[in-house]
């Protein structure tokens, strides 16, 4: 391996975003190359370049079992992967992020003279639709059963607590949570600051008394706090690191199993979603809704206005007698 190859591997792996040793990845060496590129010189988030690089895995294990490489890639082998995915159950929308993650690393190939095409202007998206998915979340009443399913006085039962209520109130991302700092409450002016993943400023909220609570048993009773870390949630076990994302999931996902609580998908990003839903059918405009979910666009959040329940279920009981 040349050395420039070994700096960037090297590079790489301090981020997460190295190429396993596998035998059915195929020219590990041109995918590090684009990770960097993506990373350094696009400025994508590292969230963003671990979400296609787990694609263009799936794609490389495809094209080695097609037993052909890169330079070999013709229309009809993208053609037959998009149609792979689909069959594997990738919804239109899937289908969309797939496609966008494919044209961006073959224009890239391209122009570093990896493929002797540019096949990026051969792939085409499936068409979408604005506003054509309903979100899917809990009844506010499953929600507040969701927070409270963690009771209990052990370890595990109160940081979770604290961790549910967040989700639920502010309707926070779930990698927005795992970001979260001790700095980031202000206990004197009571706010904490949320820093938002699709908005440039911090956002800074108040502190509720019953999100307040929930973090000072947290904080006093289990938290490690001679381990000078600096992020709010931390492991429960050795060595305490910052508690992960897929954490998170498994903290919402096994309330969800416990209640008996049927939805699909049980993630934190449910939460979300009822947090919006509650707020738009309490009454409160979709502007204030966008601020509160740190929305850049406010077409983003008109999807709720399609489940006010309330507000349709005034239309449906107008008399429209009069006006036919």
């Amino acid at each position: 391996m040349r050395e420039s190859d070994t700096r960037l591997s090297m590079r790489l792996r301090v981020v997460g975003l190295s190429m396993p040793d596998k035998p059915d990845i195929v020219e590990s060496d041109k995918l590090d190359a684009y990770y960097d590129w993506m990373l350094n010189t696009k400025g994508l988030s590292i969230t963003t370049v671990r979400s296609r690089k787990l694609e263009l895995e799936h794609f490389s294990a495809y094209v080695s079992n097609a037993d052909c490489d890169f330079k070999s890639l013709n229309a009809a082998c993208l053609d037959d992967y998009i149609e792979k995915r689909h069959n594997e159950g990738c919804s239109r929308r899937s289908i969309a992020t797939i496609v966008t993650s494919l044209k961006d690393f073959l224009r890239f190939a391209y122009n570093q003279k990896f493929i002797q095409s540019d096949l990026s202007v051969i792939l085409k998206s499936p068409r979408l639709f604005n506003l054509e998915n309903l979100p899917m979340s809990p009844s506010w009443e499953n929600v507040q059963k969701l927070v409270n399913y963690y009771e209990g006085n052990k370890p595990r039962d109160i940081r979770n607590k604290a961790i549910m209520i967040i989700f639920a109130v502010y309707g926070i991302r779930c990698s927005e949570l795992a970001n979260l700092t001790l700095k980031d409450v202000d206990w004197q002016n009571e706010t904490i600051c949320l820093h938002r993943v699709k908005r440039c400023s911090p956002q800074l909220l108040p502190l509720l008394p019953v999100i307040g609570n929930a973090l000072v048993r947290y904080i006093t009773e289990i938290r490690r706090n001679n381990l000078n870390r600096e992020c709010l949630f931390l492991d429960l076990v050795a060595p305490f690191t910052t508690i992960k994302r897929s954490t998170l999931y498994q903290v919402v996902a096994s309330a969800y199993k416990a209640l008996g609580i049927k939805l699909n998908p049980t993630g934190p990003h449910s939460l979300r979603h009822a947090c919006a839903t509650h707020l738009v059918n309490s009454g409160h405009t979709l502007k204030e809704v966008s601020d509160l979910l740190g929305h850049k666009n406010l077409d983003t959040t008109r999807i709720y206005a399609k489940i006010d329940m309330v507000n349709l279920r005034k239309i449906a009981e107008m008399n429209w007698e009069g006006l036919l």
